[in-house]
């Protein structure tokens, strides 16, 4: 049998258990025990199957308990006796001891006060912005309360960057309201109006509860002038050059004929250049004027002198006559053209006439054509009286007259040109 005494015990202590065979055996009898509990107050590895050696006629059994701060109900521990070799299980065959708990109930948990916050009016920045924290019921002990405090979110800057962010703030035990000042800066900076916000944040040791409102703000106005805008000077478009029509320039071209006389050539009429086109303020882009290609000269052909047939019976002629002077063609004007010009074709040679004279008796023979040789004792160019040059040198020094102006004209015209 099993019996326990005593049979209520506190936590820590030990509880004792007897155990008795009749009759007693006369050497050591070994009894299968079986130990549990209610609850968690036995040693670690002293439940579940054990055995004890019984000599003679009782035996004590103890199970030891662990005293804990965690508080919790009384609990039991048995021990029962289980059937084994040499004996049988009697009555009682089990016993319990109660044990208690010494550790005390937790208080009982106060109500959390829950906060809120409001703005106190408006203030001119250089001013404090007045909040107030408020509790809806008194705490015992001193609340200390996290607050987040915000600058204005248009542009301005009221709060300095150590006034800002997270704040604290203490309600005293026993108070329900505390006060939080935030100060603005005066500056000199013309600015928008702002607000300066705070807001209760959650408490990390769970001292309290956001109430309603958590989010207060309170107006900064500016009380700097607004700076004089600066008038902006407007650029005035310089005007347009309007383009102008440069004459060519020329000189008069004088051709002497057989006559020794002179006669103008017609002026050429000056056709304009065009100028280049002028671009827009800033920058002039000059069109470029393309160069006139050159065109060769047509050289007039002479015109053959006719034979002339003298009358019959007519004698002849003491002096010989003079062929007429023939007339030229005159030439075409000359454009401009560059220093390079084509190669002028030689002049064709002109025809020498020849007279006929009739003698007495009617027949009529050729007179001997007049000699153009030059003699030594003659004063003129060609051995005549007259000293005229012959029309084939006047033709061919009027040629090149023609040819040095056409030159001097056209670099006259590049020089204008290039300047």
């Amino acid at each position: 049998t099993v019996a326990a005494s005593p049979t209520s015990i506190t936590e820590g202590g030990t509880a004792t258990f007897t155990i008795t065979a009749n009759p007693a055996p006369a050497s050591a009898l070994t009894v299968s025990l079986n130990v549990a509990e209610n609850g968690n107050y036995a040693a670690p590895g002293s439940t579940g199957a054990q055995t004890v050696s019984v000599t003679g006629g009782t035996q004590s059994y103890n199970v030891r308990t662990v005293s804990d701060n965690v508080d919790e109900p009384d609990g039991v521990i048995t021990v029962s006796v289980n059937a084994g070799s040499g004996y049988t299980p009697g009555s009682p065959s089990s016993a319990a001891v109660t044990v208690r708990d010494n550790d005390p109930a937790p208080a009982a948990a106060s109500a959390q006060p829950a906060l809120s916050v409001l703005g106190n009016g408006g203030v001119t920045e250089g001013g404090p912005a007045h909040f107030t924290i408020s509790a809806d019921s008194a705490p015992s002990t001193d609340l200390k309360i996290q607050l987040m405090v915000k600058d204005a979110t248009n542009g301005s800057n009221f709060v300095e960057a150590y006034d800002e962010g997270r704040q604290t703030v203490i309600i005293p035990a026993g108070s329900t309201s505390a006060d939080h000042h935030v100060p603005t800066t005066d500056d000199k900076v013309d600015e928008h109006d702002g607000v300066v916000t705070v807001m209760v944040e959650d408490s990390s040791s769970k001292d309290y509860v956001k109430g309603s409102p958590q989010i207060a703000t309170v107006q900064v106005s500016d009380n700097d002038e607004k700076a004089t805008p600066t008038p902006t000077a407007t650029p005035t478009p310089s005007p347009t050059p309007t383009p102008t029509t440069s004459p060519t320039p020329t000189r008069p071209l004088v051709v002497h004929d057989d006559e020794d006389h002179e006669r103008p050539t017609p002026t050429p009429t000056p056709s304009p250049t065009p100028e280049p086109t002028p671009t827009p303020y800033p920058t002039a882009t000059p069109t470029s004027t393309p160069t006139p290609t050159p065109t060769a000269t047509p050289v007039p052909t002479a015109t053959p002198t006719p034979t002339l047939t003298p009358p019959t019976a007519t004698p002849a002629p003491t002096d010989t006559p003079v062929p007429p002077a023939p007339t030229t063609t005159p030439l075409p004007t000359p454009a401009p053209t560059p220093a390079t010009t084509g190669a002028t074709p030689a002049p064709t040679p002109t025809p020498t006439p020849v007279l006929f004279a009739s003698s007495a008796g009617g027949s009529a023979g050729p007179v001997a054509p007049v000699s153009t040789a030059e003699p030594e004792s003659s004063g003129g160019f060609d051995g005549t009286p007259s000293g005229r040059l012959g029309f084939d040198r006047w033709l061919f020094i009027l040629l090149l007259a023609l040819l040095a102006l056409l030159i001097a004209a056209t670099v006259s015209y590049l020089v204008y040109r290039l300047r």
